[in-house]
C-alpha cells in the first residue's frame, strides 16, 4: 500500500511539472482583463464506425491535459460515426433551439404573470435561479492535491461542431447557428492566418463575416500533357512552346506516321477546362479561365458554345477516327504523348521521361475547398465563443494537438515509420480533412514523407474558382439536368458527327448547321432551362440570381 501511495505522489508531481511545462512556448492568445474562468467545451466530430468509446475518451484526456494547462478549459469529445453524425447534430440543435424557445416562452409568461399581479397588488414569489459563478470549484484529487472541477456539460450544449460542404454551411448560416468569428480571427486566434491558405480564409466568409475554419489541405490537382523526350528530340520538336493541346497535334500525327511501335496519344479524355454544373450528366457551366476566377463574375453557358470545349472535343474526335488511342491505356507505358491529371508530385514523377507542360492548374472548388470545416454555435456567447476559437486554433497551428485528434495515441493507436504514420489497429479512426489543419499533421499511412512540402507548393499554383461559396438551390439542379431523352438526343448528334463536320460553316437558311450549332439550337428552342440559365431577365431566373449573389459577396 505504502509503496502504492508514493508512486501515486510520484506520478501527481510529474502531471504538475508537465502541466507547467506545457504553458511555455508560444501561446494562443487570450483577454487576461478579468480572472479567467474554467470552462467545458463541446467538440462534436463525425468518425469512422470502427471508434471506439474507450480510444476516444483516451484521447480527450490527452487533449486535456494540454487544455487545462494552456487554456483553462475542458474539452468533451462527441465523435459520432460518420453516417449519423449529420442526423445527430441536426436533432441537437433542433432540441438546443425548442429549449431556448421554451425558456423564452417561460420568461414572457413571467412578465405577463408579474403584470396581472401587480394589478392586484401581490408580488409574485423569487424564482429560483442559479447563482453567477465568480470563482473556480476545487477538490481535492486521490493523491491528495488540489485541482479545478469543471463545469458539467449542460442540457444541448454545442460549441465547436464539424461541417462539410457548401449547401451545409449556407443552411446553418441561414438558420442563424453559427457564430461570426472576425473578432476573434483577428485578434486572440489571427494566428490562424498563418498557418491556413488564404483561399480557405476567404472561403470561411458569408457576406463578408468569417463563419467558419476550414481545415487546410491540398487543393485539387493538375491537368498535364506529357510528350515523350527521347520522340520530341529525335524529331527536334521544341515543346517549350507547348501552352495548349493544340499545339501538340502536330507532334503526335508526326509520331503515327514515324513511330508505328509507339501508342501516338495513349487515352481520350474529357474537356478539362469546362466545368458542368449540377449532375455530371449537365450541359450547362462555364469555362475555367483567368476570366472567372475568384470574385470575377462570370456568365453561365452551354459547353458546346464553349470555343475551349469544341477544340478539345475536335481533338479527340480526329484523334479517335485516325486510331491513335491505346488499346490498353492503363497497362501501356510506351506513348508519345498523353494528358493526365495528379498532384504535384505525381506530375514531376514523369519529368525524367517527359517533357511536362502543365494544361490548367489545380483549381479550388466547393466541393474541394469546403470538405471540412469547424463552426461554432451561433447561440453562445462572446466568452464561450472565444474560448472555443482558442480550441479551434491550437487545432489548426499546434501538431501535437493536431495528431491527437487526428490519430489518438502514439504507440496505442499508430506509430510513425520515417515520419509517416503506421495504424496499429482501427480503435481509433478519423478522416485527415475532418480533423483540422492537414499540414501540421503527420502524413497519412500510404503518403510520403515530404507530401505536404509538394501540397503547400501546389496551393500556390491554385487557381480559386469564381463560384466558391455559392450554394446552388433544388430549383438550379433541376435546370441543368436534361431529360433522358434531350440527353441521348445532344450526344447522339455529337457522337455521330466526323471530325470534318464539326468544322463546316452553318447554313441558317436551310438549317444545315454544324453539330455544335445544331445542339445549340436544340437546347435554345426545346430545353425548359435554357432561358433561364443563360439569360438575366428576370428574377426568376437562374443567371439573374446569379447576377445578384456576385453583385451582393464582391
Amino acid at each position: 500500500m505504502m509503496k502504492k501511495r508514493v508512486y501515486c505522489l510520484i506520478l501527481g508531481l510529474l502531471m504538475l511539472i508537465l502541466s507547467f511545462a506545457g504553458c511555455g512556448g508560444e501561446e494562443v492568445g487570450f483577454d487576461e482583463e478579468e480572472e479567467r474562468l474554467a470552462m467545458t467545451i463541446n467538440l462534436m466530430i463525425p468518425t469512422n464506425s470502427s471508434t471506439t468509446a474507450e480510444a476516444v475518451s483516451a484521447v480527450q484526456d490527452a487533449l486535456n491535459n494540454i487544455f487545462n494547462s494552456k487554456l483553462k478549459t475542458r474539452v468533451i469529445i462527441e465523435a459520432i460515426p460518420e453516417n449519423q453524425y449529420m442526423e445527430k447534430l441536426d436533432d441537437k440543435f433542433s432540441a438546443l433551439e425548442t429549449q431556448m424557445a421554451e425558456k423564452q416562452a417561460a420568461e414572457e409568461s413571467r412578465k405577463k404573470a408579474k403584470k396581472e399581479a401587480k394589478k392586484r397588488g401581490e408580488t409574485l414569489p423569487p424564482e429560483t435561479t442559479e447563482a453567477e459563478v465568480t470563482a473556480d470549484e476545487t477538490i481535492m484529487n486521490d493523491i491528495g492535491f488540489s485541482e479545478i472541477k469543471y463545469p458539467e456539460m449542460t442540457e444541448n450544449q454545442i460549441d465547436i461542431f464539424f461541417l462539410s460542404g457548401i449547401d451545409n454551411l449556407r443552411r446553418y448560416y441561414d438558420a442563424e447557428r453559427l457564430a461570426i468569428l472576425d473578432d476573434d480571427i483577428g485578434s486572440t486566434s489571427k494566428k490562424l492566418s498563418d498557418f491556413i491558405y488564404p483561399t480557405f480564409m476567404d472561403a470561411a466568409k458569408i457576406s463578408g463575416s468569417s463563419v467558419a475554419v476550414i481545415n487546410n489541405h491540398v487543393i485539387g490537382e493538375y491537368v498535364f500533357l506529357l510528350i515523350d523526350k527521347e520522340l520530341a528530340d529525335k524529331y527536334y520538336y521544341d515543346t517549350s512552346e507547348y501552352k495548349t493541346l493544340s499545339d501538340a497535334v502536330e507532334f503526335v500525327e508526326d509520331m503515327a506516321v514515324s513511330e508505328p511501335d509507339y501508342t501516338p496519344f495513349l487515352r481520350e479524355v474529357d474537356c478539362y477546362s469546362f466545368i458542368s454544373w449540377g449532375d455530371e450528366r449537365s450541359f450547362y457551366g462555364a469555362e475555367i479561365n483567368e476570366a472567372n476566377v475568384f470574385g470575377k463574375k462570370m456568365v453561365p453557358i452551354v459547353e458546346f458554345q464553349s470555343r475551349k470545349f469544341q477544340i478539345h472535343y475536335s481533338i479527340m474526335k480526329l484523334f479517335k477516327e485516325k486510331g491513335y488511342f491505346s488499346d490498353d491505356p492503363d497497362n501501356d507505358t510506351k506513348f508519345a504523348a498523353a494528358v493526365m491529371k495528379g498532384s504535384l508530385k505525381e506530375m514531376e514523377s514523369y519529368k525524367d521521361k517527359y517533357y511536362v507542360t502543365v494544361l490548367q492548374n489545380p483549381v479550388a472548388l466547393n466541393e474541394d475547398v469546403y470538405a471540412g470545416m469547424f463552426c461554432i454555435n451561433g447561440y453562445n456567447t462572446s466568452k464561450r465563443t472565444s474560448r472555443a476559437m482558442e480550441i479551434l486554433t491550437l487545432i489548426n497551428t499546434d501538431s501535437t494537438v493536431r495528431n491527437l485528434l487526428q490519430y489518438g495515441i502514439e504507440g496505442v493507436n499508430y506509430r510513425l515509420a520515417d515520419g509517416v504514420v503506421k495504424r496499429l489497429n482501427n480503435d481509433y479512426s478519423m478522416k485527415l480533412v475532418n480533423t483540422g489543419n492537414a499540414f501540421i499533421a503527420y502524413p497519412e499511412e500510404g503518403m510520403e514523407s515530404d507530401a505536404w512540402e509538394y501540397g503547400k507548393r501546389q496551393n500556390l499554383d491554385s487557381t480559386t474558382y469564381s463560384l466558391i461559396g455559392y450554394s446552388f438551390k433544388e430549383k438550379d439542379l433541376a435546370l441543368f439536368t436534361p431529360s433522358d431523352a434531350m440527353y441521348e438526343r445532344i450526344w447522339g448528334i455529337m457522337d455521330g458527327a466526323t471530325y470534318a463536320d464539326l468544322f463546316k460553316e452553318s447554313d441558317y437558311s436551310s438549317d444545315d448547321l454544324n453539330p455544335y450549332d445544331e445542339v445549340t439550337d436544340i437546347l435554345r428552342f426545346e430545353d425548359r432551362g435554357y432561358t433561364s440559365i443563360t439569360t438575366v431577365s428576370s428574377e426568376s431566373n437562374f443567371a439573374a440570381r446569379l447576377s445578384e449573389w456576385f453583385s451582393s459577396n464582391f
